[in-house]
């Protein structure tokens, strides 16, 4: 009876190391699957903080050129306020020098009716030259005063329209700034939505909408990087700097 007992045992041993062995090869298995899916998951984390990286640098990429924009824009707004006060000054000390002239005409043709009657002929003369040299240079005064009265309004058109323009930036890039801002929420937002999907039907569809969003986000950057360009260049006129468009007059007029 002793051997009988002896091989149930025997496989009764075995039995329970097969269980054992089967046990432990599951438990391999849960494990290497456990291990595989916290590596997918880090790499996806990994990859979401590059591409989260990348988007903070490209805003402020796009930050820091309409920063730069908006800072040319008031170097110039403030170039032409300058050249608008020189010109305003210049422009007051020729009318003060007109003033002066006409003040020198009035008293020598008073001198001039004062001693008419005792002045020789030739002085009479000489002093009538002087009265007709004194109003042409009054008169050229004058022509010079309304040549710059037009001047400082051609510039105080300049200025307003550089105001504008700065303006219409920066209202284009806070808008933009806005725009990216929420497509960017919605891109990680649905990053977290391809993170909880369950079936491939689901991720397929998850990813054509993260695809969708990037394309308007990229369609955007674009956008920003050829505001500068609108308009094109028309017929006389040329580029200044910052690639505003300035008229030939202008080109050639010191005070634009």
């Amino acid at each position: 009876m002793a051997q009988p007992e002896n091989r149930e045992n025997s496989v009764l041993f075995s039995l329970r190391e097969l269980r054992q062995i089967e046990e432990d090869r599951v438990t391999e298995e849960d494990t290497a699957q456990r291990k595989q899916e916290e590596e997918r998951l880090r790499a996806q984390m990994e990859a979401e903080r590059k591409a989260r990286d990348e988007e903070e640098a490209k805003r402020r990429a796009v930050e820091d050129e309409e920063r730069r924009r908006r800072t040319e824009l008031e170097q110039r707004a403030h170039e032409a306020h300058v050249r608008t006060q020189e010109a305003e000054a210049r422009a007051r000390a020729e009318h003060q020098a007109a003033l002066e002239q006409q003040r020198m005409h009035a008293e020598l043709e008073i001198r001039r009716q004062e001693v008419g009657n005792k002045r020789p002929t030739w002085l009479i003369g000489v002093a009538a030259v002087l009265v007709v040299a004194l109003g042409g240079v009054g008169y050229w005064m004058y022509s010079n005063h309304l040549d710059q009265k037009a001047k400082d309004a051609a510039v105080a058109s300049e200025r307003a329209e550089l105001e504008k323009q700065a303006r219409i930036a920066k209202e284009e890039s806070d808008q933009l700034k806005r725009d990216l801002e929420e497509l960017s929420t919605e891109i990680s937002g649905l990053n977290a939505r391809l993170l909880a999907a369950t079936t491939d039907a689901e991720r397929e569809q998850v990813k054509k909408e993260i695809q969708a969003a990037e394309r308007r986000q990229e369609e955007l950057r674009n956008k920003n990087k050829g505001g500068g360009r609108r308009g094109g260049d028309k017929g006389g006129e040329k580029k200044g700097p910052g690639g505003i468009n300035v008229s030939d007059d202008c080109a050639n007029n010191p005070l634009c």
